[in-house]
């Protein structure tokens, strides 16, 4: 399975709630959900998010959330290696079996899907 890790956790210090703040009418997250999504290579999305309100508004746009983060991947000094390896240690005990994954910001809303094919 090919997978695409979106990390948006709520409790930025410098600009409040930057993840959902408007960009197009949309909220800034939901244009990297979005990118995944129109690249059709990925077989899950997931919103790697410990907040059950931007869960809320993903689930408005449409994306499935399979499950929040836990306080403690979600500190400010955890780094996102830890939070993204207690994911994947999620969807395994889940029975996904993970082949590659794929992180885009959730600030990142000009990236083209040509630059995610490229990646690859």
């Amino acid at each position: 399975m090919l997978l695409a890790i979106i990390p948006a956790r709520s409790g930025s210090k410098r600009i409040k709630n930057k993840n959902i703040r408007l960009l197009n009418k949309k909220p800034l997250m939901i244009h990297s959900l979005q990118l995944c999504k129109k690249s059709k290579i990925f077989n899950k999305i997931h919103l790697s998010t410990n907040s059950k309100k931007y869960a809320r508004i993903a689930k408005k746009f449409g994306f499935e959330i399979d499950f929040l983060r836990n306080k403690k991947m979600a500190q400010d000094k955890t780094p996102l290696i830890d939070s993204i390896r207690d994911d994947l240690i999620k969807f395994k005990k889940k029975g996904d079996l993970i082949k590659e994954i794929c992180i885009v910001s959730a600030t990142s809303p000009l990236l083209k899907v040509k630059d995610i094919l490229d990646a690859r």
